[in-house]
């Protein structure tokens, strides 16, 4: 969900920006708000590769009918939390730059809102991300994964 949520705000903001162009003052001739839109771009694209390599290697894995060791799982996890938290990031982004007029066109505010949703699942907290950090370091040795923590 946040992949398509995420590229879907970016495209909006584009679409918005792109309509009030030329406007004295408007934000999209602003060397700020350029410089951010461009690494809200980078941020989403890198969180998206790693959700697709960590996918990629998940079904090769399990195709092959072996299972997910406990490495793969983190990274699961991990580029779980991590994308849902960029995307919360690029929305936090799109709304500080389009203001209240493009959250009452509706669907911004739509897509802001379920956004942060997302992140109050408890595959986005701190406890997943600190246990995957735990894991990654190699400071859960012989522990596997447990719904939402190493044991």
């Amino acid at each position: 969900m946040s992949d398509g949520v995420g590229r879907r705000l970016l495209d909006e903001l584009i679409r918005y920006a792109g309509a009030r162009s030329g406007r004295p003052g408007q934000f999209a001739g602003s060397d700020a708000f350029h410089a951010d839109f461009a690494r809200a771009e980078a941020a989403f694209r890198a969180a998206k590769a790693l959700v697709h390599e960590t996918w990629d290697d998940t079904e090769r894995t399990l195709d092959s009918g072996r299972r997910l060791d406990v490495r793969q799982e983190t990274m699961v996890r991990l580029a779980l939390n991590h994308v849902t938290s960029t995307v919360s990031e690029v929305a936090r982004f799109v709304y500080a730059s389009g203001g209240t007029s493009a959250l009452r066109d509706g669907l911004i505010q739509r897509l802001f809102r379920d956004v942060h949703a997302g992140t109050a699942h408890i595959t986005s907290g701190p406890q997943v991300l600190r246990e995957c950090g735990r894991e990654l370091a190699g400071l859960a040795p012989d522990q596997s994964w447990l719904l939402f923590a190493l044991e």
